[in-house]
């Protein structure tokens, strides 16, 4: 089983707060005689997948995501531009493969830059 969570710009944060407590939480059950992989469940693969995640939290924690993000996920990844304006937005997140599109030729189609 796969849970694949996925989060837009500021919804990184809440994407990347999900996938944290799913792990928590199935972490603190798998210990109990009642857990779910005690019951011959396997536990489900965490992907995450971040659209141009803003990474600043609040004015005193710049590059928050960019050291945190993906770090609770079996597999996470992020798609960046680097020419965006928006603060925040334009650097890779350790925790995860990144994918430059900011040389994607199908930016210039969409008429407003974005393919997301």
């Amino acid at each position: 089983p796969n849970v694949h969570l996925v989060g837009i710009s500021v919804g990184a944060f809440a994407a990347d707060a999900a996938c944290s407590e799913y792990r928590s939480l199935w972490s603190s059950t798998s210990t109990s005689s009642t857990s779910s992989e005690s019951k011959g469940y396997p536990r489900p693969t965490l992907q995450l997948t971040l659209l141009d995640p803003f990474t600043q939290r609040g004015v005193f924690g710049p590059g928050y995501g960019s050291r945190n993000f993906g770090k609770s996920a079996d597999y996470a990844q992020q798609f960046m531009n680097t020419d965006d304006p928006v603060p925040s937005t334009n650097e890779p997140c350790g925790g995860c493969a990144v994918w430059d599109v900011t040389g994607a030729r199908e930016r210039g189609e969409g008429g407003n830059g974005d393919i997301f």
